[in-house]
């Protein structure tokens, strides 16, 4: 919660309490300007360090502010509109005194989490973090062999977050949190166009071409569908909890076209947290899912892919302990049928925290997932004091899509963005974050072992293999690499 507006939050939490419950009015806010006086600065010096790590990792700083402000505005939002429909059993413990209770509970205490990353910060002595499997092997950077070369890159507009290719392998598909879809010629890297998507927003993995290469989608709020040869727009999918023009807490997490083309799935994050399959035709909605809570918010936070078979729907998704109970995160990955979105299965505990990316290998086989190896986090119980730390040095894992079981680790020391399998589906690439800038690695599956490191500053953050399997789009903020892949290797 470091960047949540609590100057907002407190105001509305004032003004619902003083409709309500004037009498408790005074005692709240001589609490919160005690509690404000001691953790802003804390608060407002753990966003610089954090907005510091982020740009160190290879960020670009203007990327970084807008995810930042974006982060910022959405739990700000998802924080305040409870207000608005809450009920006087639930509003009036919180302003006579609950609230004020929970303001001295160690989860609320900035000054002292300031102290923790300052200590942890002075013993990492700013080198990265390594897990425990693999440890040497990562630190040493080393190249056990060359699987990728950089063959040809290019300046990108904007930021770029995601990459896709159409299925002949001519064209090159970027988006990110711009306005703008950039085309390129996959042979000359020149820009072919550059297709708006109409309202502002923030994209994660929302760039696809259709199977049968007849469509371009992409979005930010709403999802655009153009004809992938002529750029020529072709139908606007809104989602029915979507009001275009009027500002929403409502992104693209990711979207997926079906095998036969014949259905565009799209994942949203926001106050509804939605997976909604659109019949590409005629764009008319065939089923939605809402994410089920278990143990707290779920939230989709990885790609979404279908698989091999077209019969299943995969996603990836986390949910945290909230400070009222004294659970670890869960970490899932999803199976809901595609023909009517029910929850078919999930593989669960895949990894300490949330999800952050995952991949389906060519042969249908495996799902490879990763996760933000190397940071830290702290759960408390406002009842019982109890605190719940995390530590994650997960490695990236592959799963048997069969069986569920867990198939392979491959060892990694930060977090993970995206992940692609080779075509032959001997090899694993990862972009990942490091303070080093060898931000994009390969391993090899049988052995487990990382065989390649390359150097990357801005580093990759979307990842897509061309249809020959003979090259690798990474799509790096603020420029397009195009990678070969040493399929003699």
């Amino acid at each position: 919660m470091v960047f949540l507006d609590y100057d907002a939050f407190h105001g509305q939490l004032i003004n619902r309490c003083a409709s309500r419950f004037p009498e408790t009015v005074q005692s709240l806010q001589t609490a919160i300007a005690q509690w404000r006086q001691k953790n802003q600065p804390a608060l407002q010096e753990l966003r610089v360090l954090l907005r510091n790590k982020m740009v160190r990792e290879g960020m670009n700083k203007k990327d970084v502010d807008a995810r930042l402000a974006q982060s910022a505005a959405n739990v700000t939002q998802f924080m305040i509109k409870p207000f608005a429909t809450m009920k006087e059993a639930e509003l009036g413990p919180a302003c006579s005194g609950y609230y004020t209770k929970g303001l001295g509970s160690p989860a609320m205490d900035y000054v002292n989490f300031l102290e923790q990353v300052k200590t942890e910060l002075k013993r990492s002595n700013e080198s990265r973090y390594v897990s425990s499997k693999g440890e040497q092997e990562i630190a040493n950077h080393h190249e056990e062999r060359q699987v990728l070369r950089l063959k040809e890159e290019t300046s990108g507009p904007g930021s770029i977050t995601s990459v896709a290719w159409s299925p002949d392998g001519s064209l090159i598909a970027a988006s990110g949190s711009s306005l703008n879809v950039t085309v390129w010629d996959a042979r000359s890297l020149s820009v072919i166009r550059a297709l708006d998507q109409g309202f502002k927003g923030h994209g994660e993995n929302n760039i696809a071409f259709s199977p049968n290469g007849r469509f371009l989608a992409s979005g930010l709020i709403t999802v655009n569908l153009w004809d992938a040869a002529s750029g020529k727009p072709i139908n606007t999918l809104i989602a029915p909890h979507i009001t275009p023009g009027i500002p929403q807490v409502i992104n693209v997490q990711a979207l997926a076209f079906s095998p036969d083309s014949h259905i565009l799935v799209v994942g949203y994050y926001g106050d509804k947290r939605l997976v909604i399959a659109f019949r590409v035709d005629d764009g008319k909605i065939l089923w939605t899912y809402e994410l089920q809570r278990v143990i707290g918010i779920p939230l989709m936070t990885t790609p979404i892919a279908f698989s091999a078979d077209g019969k299943s729907v995969i996603l990836g998704t986390g949910e945290s302990g909230g400070p009222e109970v004294n659970l670890k995160p869960l970490s899932r990955v999803l199976f809901l049928n595609a023909e009517s979105g029910a929850l078919i299965r999930s593989i669960d505990d895949i990894h300490v925290m949330h999800p952050t990316t995952l991949a389906i290998s060519q042969n249908g086989r495996w799902i490879a997932t990763g996760t933000s190896t190397g940071v830290k986090s702290s759960t408390s119980n406002m009842t019982t004091k109890q605190v719940v730390n995390v530590d994650n040095r997960d490695p990236v894992r592959i799963w048997d899509i069969a069986t569920g079981k867990l198939f392979r680790e491959l060892p990694v020391g930060s977090r993970v963005w995206s992940l692609a399998f080779s075509h032959d589906d001997k090899y694993v690439f990862g972009a990942k974050s490091e303070r080093s800038h060898l931000t994009l690695a390969v391993w090899d599956i049988e052995s487990g072992r990382m065989v390649q490191e390359i150097r990357s500053n801005p580093g990759p953050m979307g990842l897509a293999i061309s249809p020959d399997g003979r090259r690798l789009a990474a799509a790096s903020q603020s420029k397009l690499a195009i990678y070969e892949i040493m399929t003699d290797q």
